[in-house]
């Protein structure tokens, strides 16, 4: 099964393809900052009050952060993989597809945490 993308289509996905430059900018200086809170974590690991401090803020995020290394990373590929094999499309507009899904993951992640915060 080939699926046609047509101009307009197109362009969508190449407009995702150069906007996503963006949020690869944002998660690098996110991982930055999880990497060095990690430091601030371990330095003040004899601090009970940290912990606790640390552990109710920050366990659901950690169990999410395990999901999707667990689960999307994995499907982000594998949905690529069925892209191209079912639809006959290019491996670029299969990654635009994919990246998608992940952004909308995210999106609906970061909802439910704001609503679990009270920030929504």
């Amino acid at each position: 099964m080939s699926t046609k993308i047509s101009d307009q289509d197109q362009k969508w996905l190449d407009m995702v393809d150069e906007l996503s430059k963006e949020g690869v900018s944002i998660a690098k200086r996110s991982s930055m900052e999880s990497a060095e809170y990690v430091d601030l974590l371990l330095s003040n690991f004899d601090d009970k009050n940290y912990c606790q401090m640390v552990i109710n803020q920050h366990a659901v995020e950690a169990a999410i952060g395990q999901y999707f290394a667990d689960v999307i990373a994995p499907f982000f590929f594998d949905m690529q993989k069925v892209l191209r094999k079912k639809t006959k499309m290019s491996k670029s507009n299969a990654e635009t597809c994919a990246r998608i899904h992940v952004g909308r993951f995210i999106r609906n992640i970061t909802k439910e945490l704001n609503k679990r915060n009270g920030e929504e």
